[in-house]
């Protein structure tokens, strides 16, 4: 029996928990989620500029006015 790929697996978790059902805070939950991970990517961009753009796109912005 062959081993289901990573996406078959995911689509089967969120397929088992059903539809997004106002008042269970579900759709708060995943929003949160997901920003946090944004506001995450956002922090390690501004800390390692040097491994997360270019010098051309750091050259465009002000460290200053960001901070």
């Amino acid at each position: 029996m062959e081993e289901p790929s990573s996406l078959e697996k995911m689509s089967r978790l969120a397929k088992g928990h059903g539809a997004l059902t106002p008042g269970r805070g579900m759709a708060s939950g995943v929003l949160a989620l997901t920003l946090a991970v944004l506001a995450l990517l956002g922090v390690i961009g501004f800390h390692f500029p040097a491994y997360t753009s270019t010098p051309e796109l750091r050259a465009q912005y002000d460290v200053e006015t960001l901070r």
